[in-house]
């Protein structure tokens, strides 16, 4: 009986634990839910209806909210809210802190079916904020591959039978004490157009990455999936310059996403990476950045095209293909016609997929090609001060001087007219090495 009486206790002990932890987290939330719409008052109206939580995943969860925006009579609904540390005490230790303080170490924040309509009042509002901050930027109003009508913004997402945009998405992150960094994971999907996932590696030392110098990313992910949008907008495009789909994508590889959004001139690789992309449905990009230690992004309009590869070993698939020639150039692309004239065919280039010997142009390296030998990856401490070349597969070779070996990492040096960078080239990594003679 006394073994029982100690059971029923401690069974009932337990309960008033949990009922107590999951009062205070409600309390706490409903706090933090209330004091943020207090601050958005400002911007519209929010409602919301049920609060719950999940205490061993340390998830909190606010479900069917509403945003009334002042003076744009259209609402934006979210069915669920959610925030979670991963456990419990990450979670009550988040709470603690609502007031502010340390972050915890790991945090996720994700919503599920966000729905607005296309052409309802916020999104017409939103778009033509856009077009003003395009207008003053100089950037074109129009799509020459598209008849001339307007492709950007929100307002092409109606013409392109879109009644509207049903979304989910989260944000999380992860410090990692060991090694020092931040790892930072995105996703959102929108039904019937894309799915975006990054995930950036930022230096942290202390817990928070410094912002106040070049900025520390290690790495950065990035995957775009086509849903439908591309051939909405191919279908589109076709009946509003009254031209084929072969023309179209000879368009857009002439005068499209490149130059419109990057103002470069790709290469015959990007060229036919592209072609695979608007040729194939629900393609997908996958680009890889692996930054060089030291390389500073608010200088790289003084770098060449291929110094900008080298010094973000950029890596680059389509369709889980991965594209060797990367090449590129500044500069306009050649004109197209006016719609609706067709614009004029040209014979598609040849498919260049093959692993590149080098850099289209040398660095630090007379005008005449200077040949190489290849020499055992285990035989590269002899050739200290040298000029050599090791390829990794599937990236950019690594060309400069060698300024160490040590630790099963090669040093590699590379100057510049703004200084000098020099890239760790793991030894294992290495399929083939060699030096100039």
């Amino acid at each position: 009986m006394r073994i029982g009486r100690a059971v029923l206790t401690a069974v009932l002990a337990v309960a008033a634990g949990y009922g107590a932890a999951k009062g205070y987290v409600y309390y706490k939330t409903r706090a933090v839910v209330e004091r943020a719409i207090e601050l958005a008052a400002i911007l519209g109206e929010i409602e919301y209806g049920t609060i719950s939580s999940t205490l061993h995943t340390g998830t909190v969860q606010v479900e069917r909210l509403t945003f009334e925006a002042t003076g744009v009579p259209d609402t934006v609904t979210i069915r669920t809210l959610s925030l979670s540390t991963g456990n419990f005490m990450g979670l009550l230790n988040l709470a603690r802190q609502s007031g502010g303080k340390e972050p915890p170490a790991a945090l996720s924040v994700r919503f599920d079916d966000l729905n607005v309509a296309t052409d309802g009042a916020l999104l017409r509002l939103a778009d033509r904020l856009s077009q003003t901050a395009a207008a003053s930027a100089g950037v074109p109003q129009t799509n020459p591959n598209c008849g001339h009508q307007p492709t950007e913004g929100f307002a092409i997402l109606s013409r392109l039978g879109y009644e509207a945009l049903t979304a989910d998405g989260e944000i999380s992150y992860r410090l990692d004490r060991a090694s020092g960094n931040l790892v930072l994971d995105t996703g959102f999907e929108v039904d019937d157009m894309v799915r975006v996932k990054t995930r950036m590696v930022l230096a942290a030392g202390n817990g928070i990455p410094d912002f106040s110098g070049p900025p520390a990313l290690k790495e950065l992910d990035l995957r775009y999936k086509d849903l439908g949008y591309k051939d909405r907008l191919r279908r589109f495009c076709t009946q509003a310059a009254k031209i084929g789909d072969a023309a179209y994508v000879q368009a857009e590889l002439d005068y499209g996403m490149f130059s419109r959004q990057f103002g470069i001139v790709p290469g015959p690789g990007l060229r036919e990476a592209y072609r695979n992309f608007l040729e194939t449905p629900n393609a997908e990009w996958h680009v890889v950045l692996r930054p060089n230690e030291g390389f500073d992004p608010r200088g790289i309009s003084l770098y060449r095209p291929e110094d900008v590869l080298w010094q973000l070993n950029a890596a680059l698939a389509v369709n889980d293909r991965a594209i060797e020639d990367l090449s590129f150039r500044y500069g306009e692309p050649p004109p197209v016609r006016p719609a609706p004239e067709p614009p004029r065919e040209i014979a598609a280039p040849a498919s260049p997929l093959r692993a590149p010997s080098g850099p289209p142009v040398r660095i630090d390296r007379p005008p005449t090609e200077q040949p190489y030998r290849t020499i055992p990856v285990g035989e590269l401490g002899r050739y200290l001060h040298h000029y050599v070349r090791l390829q990794e597969p599937g990236r950019q070779p690594r060309e400069g001087v060698l300024t160490d070996v040590t630790g099963g990492v090669a040093l590699v040096e590379r100057r510049y007219d703004t200084g000098k960078i020099t890239v760790k080239v793991p030894l294992r990594r290495i399929a083939q090495a060699e030096v100039r003679r």
